[in-house]
Formats: C-alpha cells, structure tokens, sequence
C-alpha cells in the first residue's frame, strides 16, 4: 500500500473521491509481537484486503504520537486496521487478534468504487 501518514488530509481526500478508507494504527512498542507479524505479513497481504485496499486512501497511524485521535477511533490496542466510511465515520474497527482480514475486506468493500471481486482463478472464490 501507498500509506500516508496525515489522518486529516486523508479525510479530505476520502471526502473528495467519495471513497473510505484503511487505517493502521501500530505502535513501535509491538516490536516482534505475533500479533504484529499476523498483521503485517497475513492480513494485509489478503488478497481480498489488497484489492479493495488499493481503492481506498491508506493511512498509517503511531499510537504512541497519536493517542486521542486512536481512542475517536475506537482503537484500544495495537496492532489495529479500522475502515472509515467516505465521511471519516468508523465503519469498522478490529484490534489485536481480533483483526480478521475478511471482515475488513467486507466492510471495505462497501465504501470503495469497484465493487466486484478480483478477476482471478480460484483463489477468491473460497472465501
């Protein structure tokens, strides 16, 4: 993903092309988490994920140097990914070992132009 790192210029950006969005929030004190590796190397590399992923504005979000904008998002720990609508509204939120790469593809879904999944064999159609 092409992340950015301003969650308020991506609202604006989410706005004018009236789709959502893909949060991450991490923490630098995940180090070598299971939890973190689950994220970063299973859930955003879901095939699903990326697709709708791709349509939405990416955003990369520190804790630690964001706190109070973390808790308006619902996130109580980290690793997280919470999908906003095309409004900045929280669509989803999922945290820890909670995040499931299937549920954020579904919500994303929702909120991204190119609705269809992706055009490839047998892959996608086990999910």
């Amino acid at each position: 993903f092409d992340w950015q790192t301003d969650l308020d210029a991506a609202k604006k950006e989410m706005a004018a092309k009236k789709r959502g969005g893909l949060v991450y929030v991490y923490s630098k004190k995940d180090g070598e988490s299971a939890e973190a590796r689950r994220v970063q190397n299973e859930v955003l590399f879901d095939p699903m994920l990326r697709h709708f992923g791709r349509q939405a504005v990416v955003v990369k979000v520190d804790r630690e140097a964001n706190a109070e904008l973390c808790t308006k998002l619902g996130v109580e720990e980290t690793p997280a990914l919470v999908v906003l609508k095309p409004d900045g509204e929280v669509a989803l939120a999922q945290s820890g070992k909670k995040v499931k790469a299937s549920k954020l593809a579904k919500a994303l879904r929702k909120h991204v132009k190119d609705k269809a999944p992706p055009k490839s064999p047998g892959i996608y159609l086990h999910r």
